[in-house]
């Protein structure tokens, strides 16, 4: 075989590039295969490292030993720890820029020192949006919340004890609106329970009394209304607005209730079951019991018409005898 062909491709049969223009630039010693080193080369190899044969680099993976988080730890267990985060030290590069970006761009601000000066501290809270003193910050518009000046001492108060902590106006805002939050479920709460409170005790109160529940009622209510009624104004006020330890009203205990209806009964007669208006009303319901009476007599026995007809003919006559009396039907 001549020189000639060996130096015709296989592929081809070109001539391959001259041998001057491959050694030139301090091209090491080239070798049979037409490489330099000992170990021939892949293609689309580069000197610099793996890339394609259009002379673009592109940098072969780096490789990590696999105790590389033993070695950066040097021992210490809760920088171990926080190593297991990354998949290998790249990662932490990564992050430790990310951190950098952010405290260039002021999303991290430098916390206050311990030790720091009057000058220092208040050059800190301009920075960080807090207000020279309490009286800076301002009440929130919360929805459904109205501030009065009855609530001017506990804002004081607390708009205090804020800046001490060194709160924002967004702190501010936020620990007041989840007050007034707490404070909408509390009272939702209590009206709840009130309601629960009473319902238990009417019940209680109309098995007692029976058909006489509603009129009696209305004596209770006018003891608690009627200026010249046996309470005293002041007295009764209180006793409206008091509640019990566990937060039920004293006022729709049944036993209260049952008490202030005999104190009524005593204080203006038997004839105070029947009051104003009602009396027009309960001579309807006369008429409408004589006409059963009339038309379906078991009906008036059966569902005991002429117990209550006489009932209201008796607090008629009182009622004639001391005078108008309280009752609403």
């Amino acid at each position: 075989m001549s020189d000639e062909a060996d130096l015709k491709t296989p592929e081809t049969g070109a001539d391959s590039a001259p041998r001057e223009a491959a050694d030139t630039f301090g091209s090491p010693p080239r070798t049979d295969d037409g490489y330099g080193g000992d170990e021939p080369r892949e293609s689309g190899a580069s000197l610099l490292g793996q890339g394609s044969d259009d002379g673009v680099k592109v940098d072969a993976p780096a490789t990590w030993p696999s105790d590389w988080r033993v070695k950066l730890s040097n021992g210490d267990e809760k920088l171990m720890k926080r190593l297991e985060r990354f998949s290998d030290p790249s990662k932490i590069v990564n992050s430790w820029i990310a951190a950098e970006q952010k405290i260039s761009s002021g999303e991290y601000k430098k916390g206050l020192d311990s030790n720091a000066t009057e000058e220092q501290i208040a050059e800190w809270r301009k920075a960080n949006g807090i207000p020279d003193d309490a009286n800076g910050y301002k009440r929130p518009d919360i929805e459904g919340v109205e501030w009065a000046e009855d609530d001017a001492p506990m804002l004081d108060a607390l708009f205090a004890r804020l800046h001490e902590a060194n709160a924002s106006q967004t702190h501010v805002d936020a620990v007041l609106k989840t007050y007034a939050d707490l404070v909408s479920q509390q009272n939702e709460a209590r009206v709840e329970a009130d309601r629960s409170w009473l319902q238990q005790n009417e019940d209680a109160l109309r098995s007692r009394l029976g058909e006489e529940f509603r009129p009696q009622i209305n004596v209770f209510q006018r003891v608690l209304n009627d200026p010249d009624g046996p309470l005293p104004r002041n007295v009764a006020d209180k006793l409206i607005n008091a509640r019990y330890e566990d937060g039920n009203r004293v006022i729709n205990d049944v036993d209260v209730a049952q008490f202030l209806i005999e104190l009524g009964l005593n204080h203006w007669g038997e004839g105070s079951l029947v009051y104003g208006d009602a009396a027009v009303t309960a001579q309807s319901r006369i008429e409408e019991i004589k006409q059963v009476m009339k038309t379906d007599y078991d009906r008036y026995k059966r569902e005991g018409m002429d117990k209550e007809y006489t009932k209201i003919l008796e607090r008629q006559m009182k009622n004639t005898r001391t005078g108008p009396s309280y009752f609403d039907p």
